[in-house]
């Protein structure tokens, strides 16, 4: 269509120097769009790619426009790699390396176009999962602009950007972020890279009390030791006993048993979470009992997400509740903390002035979040004793 045609040539024409600024980031905006949604035109596209370098070149530091400019910049990286993919992205990171904003802007962009894509599970038997999963990523992949071939150099940027600014914690956190993404696009045999494990340990040394570091840490080393492709095939549990010993050789328990404690109280339980899941597979589930035994009823947060890592690591590895006396406790476990949130939600009904209600019930009819958490603790609490009642050892 001569009128599409003629709309693109004026985007890539609004993106060179001599258009103000907020028209050229408008363009970039919808040529990066059209470029993801409609991957024909990438090729054509790609007449843009001189005047976005050249405004990647041109980030304005000043105290007043430098939130401006980091949004503009993640822009510019995001259009960039999905007309391009990666190694335009790649080479604007190692030319700009003493610069903060671009590496954060960089990795950011990396960031935006792995989340926008969602894996096709492979199935089918462990034998062929493996291979199945790897062509399916590696196809929709190549839709999201990124090429497979590129991902090691993808993850060796992004850890060099963090060791290059390892007191910046804006991009401590997006690349712990992109450097879980990027893993989960490698092949299934494909090791853990060390540079990826040591630079999220690095972060979470030189950011221990900084929360989003936290997470973002917690968050890539659960990423590091999930099953690629959501199955755990032989070769999965390769690449997973290789990680759990380099996480046990550097005492990383420690540090999640720390986390727990420091974020107990926290109402996004993302972290407690992936920090539970971790303990979990590198000091057993023994370890992630003893942290809920430890907790006391205003640990609702803590509790909750230790319930639901609970079911996710039994429904994914059934062998660390094979043993009778695990699945045990851990029924133990959930059953204790349900008692208690039932009965605290029966006092704060009471609290208010509301008849003794049905467990869950509570004060949740005044709008009360600590029931709502009691709702959620009793749900995850008896999926979990569902789940252990389906297993051989649960079931004895």
């Amino acid at each position: 269509w001569t009128v599409m045609d003629d709309g693109v040539s004026m985007l890539i024409e609004a993106v060179g120097p001599g258009s103000d600024a907020s028209v050229a980031q408008a363009a970039v905006a919808s040529i990066g769009h059209i470029a993801a949604l409609a991957p024909l035109w990438r090729t054509p596209l790609q007449r843009a790619l001189g005047g976005i370098g050249q405004r990647m070149r041109l980030t304005d530091h000043s105290e007043v426009e430098i939130a401006r400019s980091a949004k503009h910049q993640k822009n510019l990286f995001w259009a960039s790699a999905v007309i391009a993919g990666l190694p335009v992205v790649l080479e604007e990171m190692r030319t700009q390396a003493n610069s903060p904003q671009v590496q954060d802007a960089a990795i950011s962009a990396i960031v935006d176009i792995l989340e926008d894509h969602t894996d096709s599970p492979a199935c089918g038997s462990d034998a062929d999962a493996g291979s199945r999963f790897e062509q399916n990523a590696c196809a929709s992949t190549r839709l999201m602009g990124i090429d497979p071939k590129d991902l090691p150099n993808a993850i060796s940027s992004v850890a060099s950007a963090m060791r290059g600014h390892g007191m910046h914690e804006e991009l401590q956190w997006s690349g712990c972020h992109a450097l879980g993404l990027l893993h989960q696009h490698l092949p299934v045999t494909s090791e853990v890279p060390p540079e990826a494990l040591e630079c999220v340990l690095a972060a979470l040394k030189r950011h221990p009390n900084r929360y989003k570091v936290c997470s973002g840490a917690a968050a890539a080393l659960r990423s590091f030791l999930e099953p690629r492709g959501g199955r755990n095939t032989a070769a999965a549990s390769a690449v997973l006993a290789q990680a759990v010993a380099v996480l046990r050789s550097r005492e990383i328990a420690v540090t999640l048993r720390r986390l727990t404690n420091d974020f107990c109280a926290s109402t996004d339980k993302a972290l407690l979470e992936d920090a539970l899941y971790v303990l979990g597979l590198v000091d057993g589930v023994q370890s992630v009992l003893q942290v809920l035994r430890s907790s006391d009823s205003s640990c609702a947060g803590l509790r909750s997400a230790g319930l639901k890592t609970l079911f996710e690591l039994a429904r994914a590895f059934p062998d660390l509740v094979s043993a009778p006396t695990v699945a045990r406790e851990m029924h133990a476990v959930a059953g204790a903390i349900a008692q208690e949130a039932t009965a605290a939600d029966i006092a704060a009904a009471a609290a208010i002035g509301l008849p003794r209600a049905q467990p869950g019930c509570g004060a949740i009819g005044a709008g009360s979040e600590a029931s709502e958490e009691c709702v959620e603790i009793l749900r995850r609490a008896e999926l979990l004793r569902g789940l252990l009642a389906a297993c051989p050892a649960g079931a004895g």
